[in-house]
């Protein structure tokens, strides 16, 4: 009754970058990405913008200033990783729910505005018609195409897959890595220029001194087997995510040791060797995320770190992290609201400022929120 008809509002011109955007239902970001002509696409969870059922892959894109112009469900149940393709488009991937209440991987192309071009479910031909089936990564082949990187569990073992699909989505190689009756958990998958495709996440080694390692695996381009090394900082490590450096990779895990974890950053050689760990955070638990090589050869590394006296089950607000090139911290920042806020993934954009995919909570509900810092870590104005 009290809102008049003319709209005065006009897009935010402040360029003080920290924005939220969703609708009144729970909304979660998962990815982003930088676009070549400026602004941002992203994709993750939906319940605002479902087209059916309880929730969609939510699919945004921002301008420059971080104001919203396009946030649409785009099908299935959640989305979790997007990347840009060839003719300008997007290609999603991400889990859909069936009518018969199997889970499967869900992968979407998209036009430059969100439009879909085509879906389709995938499911693995060599898994169990039960089994639950995640599609957690999607990166483009150098040689045309995309892989898929995704997970199926069934009877408490899981294994994880790599699938090589066509640009239309089509099947053309597919792969299963695990060890039996061990959980075998993946976060993401990255290619190098000769083609080579690695993989990170978490093996269970069933053993209860050292339950779980951060796990990263390499194959060649046909998706056969090259080496396949976890790696040990405590008796409990979680690995998160991977990122190519121009002579290997960089690993981010969470550690924990006697109920206390902090984030840890592992430099690989190109063989898989550790040439760097390093463990950081503060007073509480921190929980690793996401990590981000640096124009000057360093890290920085977005994480979720424990509110000061929020009690028995604790709640978060987000923490970054600027590490130079030996792994020493040269600043660190934290940010949150009265509630509980989650960081999800940080990039560095083309003009060297760090962008911040969150999610920040509300009393009942969440909201997505990009957040975008100079190179000292102060918000750009």
């Amino acid at each position: 009754m009290g809102c008049t008809k003319a709209n005065e509002a006009k897009p935010d011109e402040s360029r003080f970058f920290v924005k939220l955007f969703g609708g009144a239902k729970n909304d979660r970001a998962r990815e982003i990405l930088s676009l070549p002509n400026g602004g941002y696409a992203g994709i993750g969870y939906t319940e605002s913008y479902a087209t059916k059922g309880v929730s969609d892959a939510f699919f945004f894109l921002l301008d420059n200033n971080g104001n919203v112009t396009t946030q649409i469900g785009v099908g299935g149940s959640n989305g979790n990783s997007i990347k840009i393709t060839p003719d300008g488009g997007f290609i999603v991937v991400g889990d859909s729910i069936e009518a018969n209440a199997s889970t499967s991987a869900y992968i979407v192309k998209t036009n430059k505005d969100g439009l879909v071009q085509w879906r389709k479910g995938y499911r693995p031909s060599e898994v169990s018609v039960d089994a639950v089936i995640k599609g957690i990564s999607i990166q483009n082949n150098i040689g045309g195409g995309y892989w898929l990187l995704g997970s199926s569990e069934h009877n408490n073992t899981s294994s994880i897959f790599i699938t090589q699909i066509s640009e239309t989505g089509t099947v053309l190689r597919e792969r299963l890595y695990g060890f039996a009756s061990t959980t075998n958990a993946i976060a993401t998958i990255t290619q190098n220029a000769i083609g080579d495709i690695a993989v990170a996440g978490t093996v269970n080694t069933n053993n209860i001194a050292n339950p779980k390692d951060m796990r990263v695996l390499l194959t060649n381009r046909f998706a056969n087997l090259k080496w396949d090394y976890a790696f040990n900082k405590n008796p409990d490590d979680v690995g998160v995510d991977l990122q190519l450096l121009s002579n290997g990779f960089v690993l981010l895990g969470t550690t924990t040791l006697n109920d206390n974890s902090d984030i840890v950053v592992t430099r690989l050689n190109e063989v898989g060797e550790a040439t760097l760990s390093v463990s950081i955070g503060g007073e509480g638990n921190q929980v690793a995320k996401s990590v981000a090589p640096t124009e000057d050869g360093g890290f920085i590394v977005v994480g979720n770190t424990e509110k000061p006296g929020t009690g028995v089950l604790p709640q978060t607000d987000i923490y970054i992290a600027k590490l130079n090139y030996n792994g020493e911290v040269e600043w660190s920042k934290t940010f949150g609201s009265s509630e509980n806020d989650s960081a999800s993934v940080v990039r560095q954009d083309k003009d060297g400022n760090y962008v911040i995919l969150a999610n920040i909570g509300f009393v009942t509900t969440e909201m997505c929120g990009v957040i975008r810092l100079n190179a000292k870590g102060s918000f750009l104005k």
